[in-house]
């Protein structure tokens, strides 16, 4: 019994050392790889690659120096603008924009302006409208007609947004 334990603890001992010794090679390595990459940062590839850091780390304080990072323009010019608006559990009739009662001083200046959103799409509980905010598409197309809670084997009731339909 005691030449077992003897046997395992070294079996464990020389699997530690031996993985501790070429553990991190590869990860430096694909770090290296990864900083040395040409990433476009035109606004085509997303999401955008992180902006690396000016600051220098000195061994005291005050042979370290910082500067902020400087986030290079992204996109062209004449890029379009994207507006979404999510709003859970609400109808058509609720903003004061459209005669209701719940102020919203920002969709009332934009109507004001000229300018009014009356294409509505609305489901009475929160899975549905995550669903599909995350895929674009109707929420029983991606199998969220209903809160996941009471999911069933219906088809658009399965609680499960399927493969065939990728998140945004």
């Amino acid at each position: 019994m005691r030449f077992q334990w003897l046997v395992f603890s070294v079996i464990v001992a020389a699997w530690v050392f031996l993985g501790c010794l070429s553990g991190p090679g590869w990860q430096v390595t694909a770090l290296a790889d990864d900083r040395d990459a040409v990433v476009k940062a035109d606004g085509t590839v997303l999401p955008f690659p992180p902006t690396p850091s000016a600051s220098v780390a000195g061994t005291t304080l005050q042979d370290s120096k910082m500067t902020w990072r400087k986030e290079p323009e992204r996109l062209r010019p004449g890029a379009p603008n994207v507006l979404v608006v999510l709003i859970d559990d609400v109808g058509f009739a609720q903003a004061d924009s459209f005669g209701g009662e719940i102020h919203t001083p920002a969709l009332s200046r934009l109507r004001d302006s000229g300018i009014s959103y009356n294409g509505f799409h609305t489901t009475s509980i929160c899975s549905p409208t995550r669903a599909a905010l995350l895929t674009g598409r109707n929420h029983h197309r991606v199998g969220n007609g209903t809160i996941a809670e009471r999911a069933s084997d219906f088809d658009g009731y399965t609680g499960i947004i399927p493969k065939t339909s990728a998140t945004i």
